[in-house]
């Protein structure tokens, strides 16, 4: 079973993404910060990281830039309320797999998922 780091500020949408994946059948690491993400990812290896934006501290930007800079294997999918079409653009420049709107449609986010895992198109 694939093993997702979920990095999320918001109880809510931590627990909301947890359900949705757990019934796509993914085993979850939730992480309440990036600075706590990016120790999870360092200690887990997990297969696969669903990635907040707005976060206070360490924000999702500051962690795909070292993800990126650590060559990190996993898809990240950025799961984010910031529309911007500038933030989609920055994301994907830093190797983001792909881009959903905060509350993810549940079907999507589980069928990106896989589509991250089999190295396919979201």
């Amino acid at each position: 079973m694939a093993e997702i780091l979920v990095i999320d500020d918001s109880s809510f949408a931590r627990k909301l993404i947890r359900e949705i994946l757990k019934q796509g059948d993914f085993d979850v690491v939730e992480a309440v910060n990036g600075r706590e993400g990016m120790e999870l990812y360092k200690k887990s290896a997990p297969d696969a990281i669903v990635l907040d934006l707005l976060m206070p501290d360490v924000d999702g930007v500051a962690v795909l830039k070292e993800l990126k800079r650590m060559e990190n294997e996993a898809p990240v999918v950025v799961v984010s309320a910031d529309i911007q079409r500038n933030t989609r653009q920055t994301v994907e420049e830093l190797g983001a797999f792909a881009f959903l709107n905060k509350p993810p449609d549940p079907n999507k986010l589980v069928e990106t998922i896989k589509a991250a895992l089999d190295g396919s198109e979201a």
